[in-house]
């Protein structure tokens, strides 16, 4: 199979009717409509792998390292994930993403991917929001609009 190119992925996002802005050569940013919120998409492509993050998740910084139970908890919501991951960036932002090797990846492969992801930040976005909003925090946090 001939290795995936930037201009190869870009037909595919277009055949898939998904608007993008691009960024550089191998990098896209774009963002879908969930049922309560919109979710920035960022797309990088590597040689090996085509990676996918929904950045920030949810519209709050968290503390890991200062509250222990949030950490276990996205631990244990990890671990039900399949496809996909949940992190926390140095700054705390929650990120959703998934990798797919570039190796045979096709159309379907993008419409499955994304399928997850959208599934995913419905799903887990109010959770990981309920889990921080009931966890003694002083203010609630808002979730992005």
């Amino acid at each position: 199979m001939p290795q995936l190119t930037a201009q190869d992925f870009e037909s595919m996002l277009e055949d898939y009717g998904w608007s993008f802005e691009k960024i550089d050569d191998q990098q896209w940013h774009t963002g879908f409509q969930g049922g309560q919120r919109y979710f920035p998409l960022s797309i990088r492509l590597s040689q090996t792998c085509v990676s996918f993050e929904v950045r920030p998740l949810i519209d709050l910084l968290v503390d890991c390292p200062r509250d222990h139970g949030l950490a276990r908890d996205l631990l244990e919501l990890n671990s039900r994930l399949q496809l996909a991951k949940i992190g926390v960036s140095d700054l705390g932002e929650v990120s959703l993403s998934c990798q797919v090797l570039t190796n045979n990846f096709s159309q379907d492969t993008l419409g499955r991917v994304l399928g997850i992801l959208g599934y995913y930040a419905d799903e887990i976005a109010p959770e990981i929001y309920e889990k921080l909003a009931t966890g003694g925090l002083d203010e609630l946090p808002t979730m992005l609009s």
